[in-house]
């Protein structure tokens, strides 16, 4: 699975978003309590919590991922999340997330069930002024069906289980108050059920930042390279060497406040990635990437519209009578919660995922609409 299937991906980025929100509330209690109780500073915990459960039923078209193979379910779901968090009162943070998902199936012969996992810590000290020094880890597992027709060079859909592990440290100077740079270094270790070869992953990430306007917006610019090594496939045309990829990558990214109140909000991503193996080339192809998220969040209501595009030209691989070997990627989503007691909400959900290729076998569309009841527990 290369970075990640977009069900895993949607999930990080919802966790992601709800760390954020309890985050930055989290800190405005803080600082509102040292300013107005001064006396008891001491007494007051930097650590705070939150915790959402959801649970509901919905419908995919196509729970195998092709044209030629459909299978369509209902099924019912549930999903937990928590989050952990410490106030950097004395310098020091620390975020830690669990969640996870699990899907029932009740009409497809092929998959019963689908489950999802994810948990991750990470450590971080303020020092001299400027500089922020960081640890993380990461586990990720999901047990689904896979697009890994780009992983494998041909078209490909399997159900399997991944286990990914990821670490490394960080370090953040700040420039200005407006403006920063990141660099982090990361080892990934996947491991996946047969027929899929587990990989070693490693490699470093520079990010830099530019706030703009008076609310908090950023633009943003990485370069990352990364260095992935099959434990058993063999690099294509030398049967004596492990088949491994080099691939940089490049991103823009903007995050806009479009009101004061931060009602409205986008964000777009632009980017490249080149992919190289270290054998004849059977591999190599160039991924372009845009993304973009529009969300509204006003008086109990929470709405966002999200689109992904990925384009990969081949470099190497050509389709009989089609030419080059060509693959797009559309994704497209939409989420809609209303609040309708203190805590509890009522939510739903929609994906659609179509991919064109000029291979017909990979093409596929899939469908997939659900959703139920939330309660945050904290």
């Amino acid at each position: 699975m290369d970075g990640g299937s977009p069900r895993a991906i949607r999930s990080l980025k919802a966790s992601l978003r709800a760390l954020l929100l309890l985050v930055t509330g989290t800190a405005g209690l803080a600082a509102d309590a040292a300013s107005t109780v001064p006396a008891v500073d001491e007494e007051i915990s930097p650590w705070d919590w939150s915790a959402t459960l959801r649970a509901g039923v919905g419908y995919k078209d196509n729970v195998l991922l092709s044209d030629f193979f459909k299978e369509s379910s209902v099924f019912t779901f549930t999903e937990a999340e928590a989050f952990l968090f410490r106030v950097p009162t004395d310098g020091w943070e620390f975020t830690g997330v669990l969640t996870g998902e699990d899907r029932r199936f009740w009409q497809s012969e092929s998959v019963d069930k689908e489950q999802l996992l994810l948990t991750s810590a990470e450590v971080k000290r303020a020092f001299a002024e400027k500089w922020k020094a960081g640890f993380g880890l990461q586990y990720f597992y999901n047990d689904q069906v896979f697009d890994a027709s780009v992983a494998e060079g041909l078209p490909f859909r399997v159900r399997a289980k991944l286990h990914r592990f990821s670490g490394g440290p960080s370090i953040q100077y700040n420039l200005s108050e407006t403006r920063r740079i990141e660099a982090n270094f990361a080892v990934v270790r996947q491991e996946f059920g047969a027929p899929l070869d587990d990989s070693w992953e490693f490699g470093p990430k520079i990010l830099f930042a530019q706030k703009y306007g008076e609310i908090g917006s950023e633009v943003t610019a990485s370069v990352q390279w990364r260095h992935r090594t099959y434990d058993d496939r063999a690099a294509p045309g030398f049967d004596d060497k492990s088949l491994t990829f080099e691939i940089p990558e490049f991103e823009l990214g903007v995050k806009h406040y479009w009101d004061d109140e931060k009602v409205w909000r986008s964000r777009a991503k632009a980017g490249l990635e080149i992919n190289g193996d270290n054998g004849n080339g059977f591999f190599d192809y160039r991924r372009w990437k845009l993304s973009h998220e529009l969300d509204f969040t006003q008086g109990g209501f929470e709405g966002i519209l999200q689109a992904k595009l990925l384009y990969y030209e081949y470099q190497h691989q050509v389709v009989e009578n089609q030419g080059g070997r060509r693959r797009t990627e559309l994704v497209f989503g939409a989420r809609a919660r209303k609040e309708i007691v203190k805590h509890v909400g009522l939510f739903v959900e929609a994906e659609h995922e179509w991919v064109m290729a000029t291979d017909f076998e990979e093409r596929y569309h899939a469908t997939t609409v659900w959703g139920g009841i939330e309660w945050e527990v904290k």
